[in-house]
């Protein structure tokens, strides 16, 4: 309550996405938690620390249409009221979901764009276009839902043209202070790394 920070909980696990930079420590499926215990957590909170904002580090909270759609449903049904962040791949958000989002407490969404170069978005396989990521970041303002975008640098084939079009997609989108720049990590066991491996960036995989 002190800092205005929101309390972080999960309620899904998982990704349907096949990037090549991403380890996928739970496998290709995802596995949801029943939206009840998920409410039943927030109620709890809310009613023993007074906290009323609520950040979802899930990676696809809007995957499943369902699932999102009983989370709000059962949300007014318990007559709670709080604020919610959460995370989702760029594809998953809809005019449909920021509308009933909006109306219900959603005042944020972090989404992984990772490049602003459609070359390296399809050798990643993100499976998105430049132009959708616009798309999509113009679509949360108009409902009023703040975009938290996070992008990826130091792919290997990458120029420093792809980075002044970085700067330029970060000042045409206003997204000053709105944006996470991460270097690439070629975990194990994704297919950047085995190709780094092959290619002998890295010597010793240990």
């Amino acid at each position: 309550r002190e800092t205005g920070q929101s309390w972080e909980l999960m309620a899904s696990r998982g990704c349907c996405g096949k990037c090549s930079f991403c380890y996928k420590f739970m496998g290709a499926g995802m596995s949801m938690r029943n939206v009840d215990d998920v409410l039943d957590e927030i109620q709890y909170i809310i009613d023993k620390h007074n906290i009323s904002s609520f950040y979802f580090v899930d990676e696809n909270f809007l995957q499943v249409d369902r699932y999102f759609n009983e989370f709000i449903e059962k949300k007014n049904q318990r007559g709670l009221d709080f604020k919610f962040i959460i995370q989702a791949r760029i594809d998953a958000i809809t005019r449909k979901k920021c509308e009933i989002g909006s109306q219900n407490g959603l005042i944020c969404i972090s989404t992984g764009v990772e490049s602003v170069s459609q070359r390296t978005l399809n050798k990643i396989n993100k499976g998105i276009s430049v132009q959708d990521s616009e798309n999509k970041i113009a679509l949360l303002r108009e409902y009023g839902i703040k975009p938290a975008v996070n992008f990826i640098i130091g792919f290997p084939w990458e120029t420093e043209e792809d980075y002044q079009e970085l700067v330029e997609f970060l000042e045409r989108n206003s997204l000053q202070k709105h944006a996470k720049l991460a270097y690439l990590a070629p975990l194990p066991s994704t297919p950047i790394f085995t190709e780094a491996v092959e290619k002998g960036y890295i010597k010793n995989e240990f």
